[in-house]
């Protein structure tokens, strides 16, 4: 008799805990790392950086310049949907919102600023694993990208 009571116990408990665990992991599923590479492109003379090689081709299909220079980078881990902000460098701020959309993409709420001044105010929807290109504005006789990653 005692044996039957304890039975649903230990069933509610090991229930309890399975539900917590995949509570667990779901949440940790539920986190992104974005990173942002910054890029000052020019039509100056010399060889690119080293540190955008990888990015090298998408860029020139997208942009007209001769010469792309890393120019600063920063990145965050963001619980989903969340928010957060990160530094690029040189005074360059990046303010993300993230949240998920539609076949395992991530809709992604984009603010670049410099200092009090927002460069560019967007909305993304990003797949892990696949950089977005940003152009952004003139500066210092080129033009600055940011290269954004989800993981």
């Amino acid at each position: 008799m005692l044996k039957k009571r304890i039975t649903p116990s230990i069933f509610l408990c090991l229930a309890l805990f399975m539900g917590i665990s995949l509570c667990a992991t779901q949440a940790e599923a539920a986190k992104v790392s974005l990173r942002g590479t910054m890029i000052l492109a020019s039509n100056e003379k010399g060889p690119n950086d080293p540190k955008v090689k990888r990015f090298e081709g998408k860029l020139r299909r997208l942009f007209k310049f001769g010469h792309y220079r890393h120019y600063g980078a920063g990145g965050t881990s963001i619980d989903m949907p969340g928010k957060a902000s990160f530094s690029l460098g040189n005074g360059f701020r990046m303010q993300v919102e993230v949240s998920p959309a539609a076949k395992n993409k991530i809709r992604t709420g984009v603010r670049w600023t410099k200092g009090k001044t927002t460069l560019i105010n967007t909305v993304l929807v990003m797949q892990k694993g696949v950089p977005t290109v940003l152009g952004g504005p003139s500066h210092e006789g080129g033009n600055l990208i940011v290269i954004l990653e989800a993981n």
